[in-house]
């Protein structure tokens, strides 16, 4: 036993024994590039292709440097490994699936807008939780997105690009539903302030609004209280808030308005 520290509380004896790790590879005299081959696969299978990929290239330096310090030939590393590997297809939703999550959304009063809003206005993730009343502009039918909210909660009053900030119509269908949301969303001292804020109690009737919400709707539970309930319900295929903006961008395409359009006011590209 190890006497107990701020690392280690209970003393454990933390140290693992060189003798009891099996090496994967043969010494470097025995080293083929076959064997690099198989060590990639056995990596990949275990810790995935990523952490593989990364093994390899230090692995790569590692012989490098023994050909160097030892001067020795080192074998050649094989190239093209893990290329022609069958992709996993992303989900893609019909207009058909996307029309029934509206339809369900424009009759969930309470929770409809929060997950029907990606497909009616292709924000990105970050963006819808930090979009204020004060952006909704309903004279012009346009919202400005002008700022995101942090993992934390925390608004920042700037995109993820410069190009980020822009100007979005909103729809019949988004128009209505919004303004039946400003009604009774979650209010901060009596006062409109977040759009989608976390949701407090509502009010009985006359009184339609909430109370004991306004706060921050972090990302994380915004997806499974909000996001993800609505494929299971509906028993569709679940899809990323990343993939509502594409069906988005390509709901606009079909329309036939300009691509160049379509990019401004969907895409947050990396300015020149």
């Amino acid at each position: 036993m190890k006497p107990a520290s701020v690392d280690n509380p209970r003393g454990r004896d933390t140290t693992v024994s060189v003798s009891a790790c099996r090496p994967v590879l043969p010494k470097l005299s025995d080293l083929t590039a076959a064997d690099i081959r198989s060590w990639h696969r056995q990596v990949s299978e275990h810790s995935g292709f990523y952490t593989a990929n990364r093994a390899k290239s230090h692995l790569k330096s590692i012989l490098g440097l023994a050909e160097e310090d030892f001067a020795v030939r080192a074998p050649w590393m094989p190239v093209g490994i893990g290329r022609g590997r069958q992709k996993i297809r992303k989900t893609i939703l019909s207009p058909a699936d996307i029309a029934r999550i509206i339809s369900a959304a424009q009759s969930d009063l309470q929770r409809g807008i929060y997950y029907a809003f990606p497909f009616l206005a292709g924000t990105h993730p970050s963006e819808q939780p930090g979009l204020l009343w004060e952006d909704v502009d309903f004279d012009v039918n346009v919202i400005r997105i002008r700022r995101i909210q942090e993992r934390d909660g925390l608004l920042t009053d700037m995109t993820k690009t410069e190009a980020g900030t822009r100007e979005l119509p909103i729809g019949p269908t988004l128009r209505a539903m919004l303004l039946a949301w400003r009604v009774r969303c979650p209010r901060l001292q009596g006062e409109l302030h977040r759009v989608f804020a976390g949701p407090g109690r509502i009010e009985p009737w006359p009184r339609q609004w909430r109370v004991g919400g306004s706060g921050p709707l972090l990302d994380q539970n915004w997806r499974k209280r909000f996001w993800a309930p609505v494929f299971k319900r509906l028993e569709l295929p679940y899809v990323t808030p990343h993939s509502a903006r594409h069906s988005y961008i390509s709901t606009m395409q079909a329309q036939g308005i300009e691509v160049g359009l379509v990019t401004k006011l969907a895409v947050t590209p990396t300015p020149p």
